[in-house]
């Protein structure tokens, strides 16, 4: 039970003068706080202070893009006014019916003569001028340098590169006579 003589307003009283004591203490400690994350980093920088600072940011990229864009166009349209269009070439003459009708044949005699020669290739047709070029080419198979052999043995002794003395019937163990021990 409460004491009769206590005064409930003036308890009241006490307690928010003591809630204002602490109120101060915390607000002087987290002042202290952000002082010292301040001097330790860029500041102390709210949510919101920080989103303006990033949209002026953009806002005066945004303006120095623009600026440049500006600039560069203006140099080109003053290139341009100073480059004189070309001249027009003189126009080709007329071309009359009889000059595409002369054209038309021609190419028709070419794309004949075409179809002709790639007829003879599938066909193995040889013309005059192609024999001949065979013909008249000499044949590297038969040099007259060349020696001939009847037998595998001679063709071997042909073909080795050693002495003409020494063939592999020589060399034979059954051929040779007695083998020294």
């Amino acid at each position: 039970m409460p004491k009769k003589g206590e005064n409930s307003k003036a308890v009241e009283a006490r307690a928010r003068k003591e809630e204002g004591k602490r109120s101060v203490a915390a607000k002087q400690k987290s002042e202290a706080d952000d002082r010292e994350w301040a001097a330790a980093g860029e500041g102390s920088k709210t949510k919101a202070q920080a989103k303006k600072q990033d949209q002026a940011k953009q806002r005066e990229d945004a303006a120095a893009k623009k600026a440049e864009a500006k600039r560069l166009a203006d140099e080109e349209a003053a290139s341009m006014s100073t480059v004189k269009p070309a001249k027009q070439k003189a126009a080709a003459p007329k071309v009359t019916a009889h000059q595409i009708a002369l054209q038309k044949e021609a190419d028709r005699k070419l794309k004949d003569a075409e179809q002709q020669e790639a007829q003879r290739a599938s066909k193995r047709d040889v013309t005059e001028d192609s024999y001949e070029a065979m013909v008249a080419s000499p044949n590297v198979n038969k040099q007259a340098d060349e020696a001939s052999a009847r037998t595998v043995n001679d063709a071997i002794a042909l073909l080795s590169v050693e002495d003409g003395a020494t063939t592999p019937e020589d060399r034979h163990p059954e051929r040779c006579g007695p083998v020294p021990l």
